[in-house]
């Protein structure tokens, strides 16, 4: 999967047991190829407490700076 500089792949089924890797003061940024999955996941992340959640949405929008 194309990912970003420095970013970490969590894919959306393995993001419940990834939730104890992730700290929850930090900011989360989540985006996916088309927007949809990262959409779930912050839905997820939100109900799980966590404090900043983003949704930068599509890869291929944020590759091409649309």
């Amino acid at each position: 999967a194309a990912r970003l500089a420095g970013s970490v792949n969590i894919p959306l089924t393995l993001i419940q047991r990834a939730l104890e890797e992730v700290d929850g003061q930090r900011p989360v940024l989540l985006y996916c190829n088309s927007g949809q999955r990262s959409g779930m996941a912050k839905q997820l992340l939100d109900a799980c407490g966590f404090s900043i959640v983003h949704n930068l949405g599509s890869y291929t929008c944020l590759r091409s700076g649309s």
